[in-house]
């Protein structure tokens, strides 16, 4: 069985997130920096990266080595980058000279800034995600995309440039079993989405900063 290529049925994908990636980016607002959420949402989909892990994260939290990203830091935890993965490494290289010429930041500074350089809040970051998608029109099953699936589709992306499951395994830091199901579109969480996934009111405020 391991040698067995899997076929990917997920049913978001990367089309519909450099869709709102481009949504994102065209946005005329002071409400938020828009290269940091645009960031934050390449950061999901090329490294794999968590909701809460995106709020601690520093500057400093990614090796380069010889100007090149080799490895993003996690708690205690390394992710190796895939040094035949140019879009991810461009990112990051593009990424962090734009937070240098921005903010003048240091190896403590926040990777992802929100106001003042605070960092952002789970429920403000959530609001402005599903506000932009909206406008891309990216959506399942009638439920907004959320980070957690932006992630998912990342990962069918590094099944489909690997085509390896125990590579993507390591990716998504998950079991073969969870990764084949994210792959296959298995997943009980799509179709039984957590309350914090779908409170958001029609007439909510997506900006209102609390």
């Amino acid at each position: 069985m391991s040698g067995e290529r899997i076929s990917i049925s997920y049913p978001i994908t990367s089309d519909d997130v450099f869709r709102l990636i481009e949504v994102i980016e065209q946005e005329r607002t002071w409400h938020y920096n828009v290269k940091v959420l645009s960031a934050i949402v390449k950061m999901v989909y090329y490294v794999g990266l968590e909701k809460m892990e995106l709020i601690k994260i520093k500057v400093g939290d990614i090796k380069f080595v010889y100007g090149e990203p080799t490895e993003v830091q996690v708690d205690n935890e390394m992710i190796e980058l895939n040094m035949n993965d140019n879009e991810a490494r461009t990112f990051l290289k593009e990424y962090r000279a734009y937070l240098k010429k921005k903010y003048g930041i240091t190896r403590q500074s926040l990777l992802f800034p929100w106001k003042d350089g605070e960092p952002f809040k789970d429920s403000t970051l959530q609001k402005c995600l599903r506000s932009v998608a909206n406008k891309a029109r990216v959506d399942f099953d009638g439920r907004r995309l959320t980070l957690s699936k932006i992630r998912n589709v990342g990962v069918c992306r590094h099944y489909r440039l690997h085509g390896s499951l125990s590579l993507t395994a390591n990716f998504a830091r998950c079991s073969e079993l969870e990764t084949r199901r994210i792959l296959t579109n298995k997943i009980p969480s799509i179709m039984n989405p957590s309350p914090e996934e779908d409170n958001l009111e029609p007439d909510d405020n997506p900006w209102e900063l609390k």
